[in-house]
């Protein structure tokens, strides 16, 4: 279904904001529309971030949404730097 990816990505990335190795959410400034299977990539991004904080130990964690020209890229980092 149609959604603002950027709104999506935060939304599900709320949830993890009391992580006591801190978390860092980088969203594009002007949000963009996709049709896009929500409950997968739902399920997609909370198993990267559980696995982040799994194995990340207790590094920051930083999600990143990047627009492209037709596309978007989600980054999930465990240490960034």
């Amino acid at each position: 279904e149609p959604v603002q990816l950027a709104e999506f990505v935060e939304s599900v990335v709320d949830q993890y904001f009391s992580y006591e190795g801190g978390l860092e959410i980088v969203l594009p400034s002007e949000d963009r529309e996709f049709v896009i299977d929500k409950l997968r990539i739902r399920l997609l991004l909370t198993n990267l971030l559980n696995n982040a904080i799994s194995h990340g130990k207790d590094n920051p964690l930083r999600v990143e949404v990047i627009f492209n020209d037709a596309s978007a890229t989600l980054i999930v980092e465990d240490q960034p730097g």
